[in-house]
């Protein structure tokens, strides 16, 4: 009976499965990017948006940075008008993104051409993440 029940403890442990602890967020951060813009300026794309959401206890300089979800489309196959858009891909952008009072992000990587369907969350201390913004529409074509 021993030898089974070592079996299965150490079974367990190597067996598949997530080896480290969860990192659950404390608390729920309050701020959320509302009237996103995608602009083009001097050759980079840059969103630019407002800053939602005030609760007693937090400021805009607990914003540590900003998680985007995206996916890229071929302007010979778009996704139909009224389709859910998977964004499948993440980038985790720790940095200040917030000028005078409002969000801004500058957007490097988004050059190849296609349609980029962005939603951004906002970053705060302790893995806090805020809640998600409409999701953003970006036409990147050809020179």
């Amino acid at each position: 009976m021993n030898r089974v029940v070592l079996f299965l403890v150490i079974f367990l442990a190597i067996s598949c499965g997530r080896k480290t602890t969860l990192y659950v967020p404390r608390h729920k951060l309050p701020f959320r990017v509302i009237y996103p813009e995608a602009k083009r300026k001097d050759g980079i794309w840059v969103i630019e948006g407002e800053i939602s959401g005030r609760k007693k206890g937090y400021s805009l300089s607990d914003i540590v940075g900003c998680k985007i979800y995206y996916s890229r489309y071929s302007f010979e196959n778009p996704p139909c008008e009224e389709c859910p858009v998977y964004l499948g891909r993440s980038k985790e952008i720790r940095k200040n993104v917030i000028r005078d009072g409002k969000f801004f992000l500058e957007l490097p990587w988004v050059k190849k051409e296609g349609i980029y369907f962005l939603r951004i969350r906002l970053l705060g201390n302790g893995n806090s993440i805020g809640p998600a913004s409409e999701i953003i529409k970006i036409e990147v074509r050809g020179k």
